[in-house]
């Protein structure tokens, strides 16, 4: 009976400790070193993918805005539409960047690599009609392609 008493107040005193060092790691946020606020305050260009808005707020407003799917909130639509901004290779206009793909289940670097790619190749500037990249990096199938003699 002694040792079931010691036992239910160990427990209890490790239920007690590690509620304690929740409840502080919340109230004091420690989850890694703190941004500085220069960083908060930089200004990041954001595009709205639907209406071609661009907006520039400071990384810490678009941050409380919020982001979904890559997406950031527009705060004037509210929809969460506003990605980076690229210039166009075509044009020079401003225009939304192409979204990086997701990385498949099983899939190579080199693989990914390739779809990534063929998507900026196919990604056509939304204001001229053009191809958005004028120079891209060598596809992987002639990054890995062997020689022949």
């Amino acid at each position: 009976m002694e040792r079931g008493k010691k036992l239910l107040v160990a427990a209890v005193l490790l239920l007690v400790i590690a509620g304690t060092a929740v409840f502080l790691g919340k109230k004091f946020g420690t989850g890694g070193p703190k941004r500085p606020d220069w960083i908060l305050e930089e200004p990041l260009e954001k595009i709205d993918n639907t209406t071609m808005e661009i907006i520039m707020l400071p990384r810490r407003k678009w941050e409380n805005l919020g982001q979904q799917y890559e997406m950031y909130k527009n705060p004037h639509t509210g929809k969460y539409a506003m990605v980076p901004v690229m210039v166009c290779g075509s044009c020079g206009e401003k225009i939304p960047s192409v979204p990086q793909p997701k990385l498949k289940p099983g899939e190579g670097l080199g693989e990914y690599r390739g779809r990534w790619i063929e998507s900026m190749q196919n990604y056509k500037c939304p204001k001229c009609g053009k191809s958005a990249y004028t120079s891209l990096p060598p596809s992987s199938q002639t990054l890995f392609k062997p020689e022949t003699k």
